[in-house]
């Protein structure tokens, strides 16, 4: 159970998920752009950058963690 719970939490997963559900779903926002309807595709991708900006803070800091590491 313990390594499904890293899988989930990971966050270069929840990275590359948010942009995928963000690409996907900004497409079909594109494709309806006359419309004046609000579908499922926009619910996607507001989920989309959530999950992006959940996972940038976890990111920036694990960079800057191995930044620190390199320069000592």
């Amino acid at each position: 159970m313990s390594k499904l719970k890293e899988f989930v939490e990971n966050p270069w997963i929840n990275l590359i998920s948010g942009l995928i559900l963000l690409i996907t779903s900004g497409n079909e926002i594109l494709k309806t752009l006359g419309e004046s309807d609000i579908g499922a595709h926009h619910g996607v991708a507001f989920f989309g950058l959530v999950q992006i900006i959940q996972s940038l803070p976890h990111i920036l800091h694990g960079t800057e963690q191995v930044s620190k590491i390199s320069r000592d």
